[in-house]
């Protein structure tokens, strides 16, 4: 007999619920809402990958998967997308690039580009976006991170306020 399971049923460090040992578990995420956005603030972000892509429009694009390495909210994952054939997403990739260390002489494909990227440390000056439109099944977008600003990280963690503006 399986037997259903919330999160609320596991212990810390558990692979299994308590008390399922030898039991079929049987998932059910109807009730698990997905993380809410990083509040407002700044944080010291890593590059974990960034992959070239084609946008819905058709566009060349870069995504970007950075992970918050600092404080409260340690190990969130923040995405940004660049389209890379339209000044605003250029200019915006150029400031990025810069904030992670790229030699402002750079030249060569995306792919080299991505490569580079990996590992890159930036504080990141993120909000909040309130979700607009809806998927394929009609379901709203729900809100998520933007990130406005990069600089470069300078290693000082102290001076810095996690999830204020």
């Amino acid at each position: 007999m399986a037997t259903k399971a919330t999160l609320a049923d596991f212990e810390e460090g558990s692979d299994l619920p308590s008390g399922l040992e030898g039991e079929e578990l049987v998932i059910d995420f109807s009730q698990i809402a997905g993380p809410e956005p990083v509040p407002d603030g700044t944080y010291v972000g890593e590059v974990v990958k960034a992959e070239k892509g084609t946008s819905k429009a058709g566009n060349p694009k870069l995504t970007v998967q950075w992970k918050i390495v600092y404080g409260e909210y340690k190990n969130r994952v923040i995405f940004d997308t660049f389209t890379l054939n339209q000044p605003v997403g250029l200019s915006k990739l150029k400031a990025f690039c810069e904030a992670v260390g790229v030699d402002k002489g750079f030249k060569g494909s995306i792919d080299e580009l991505a490569s580079v990227l990996a590992g890159g440390l930036a504080s990141l000056f993120v909000t909040v976006r309130a979700g607009t439109g809806t998927d394929d099944q009609g379901e709203p977008y729900p809100d998520s991170n933007n990130i406005k600003r990069y600089k470069p990280y300078t290693g000082d963690v102290e001076g810095m306020i996690f999830g204020h503006p």
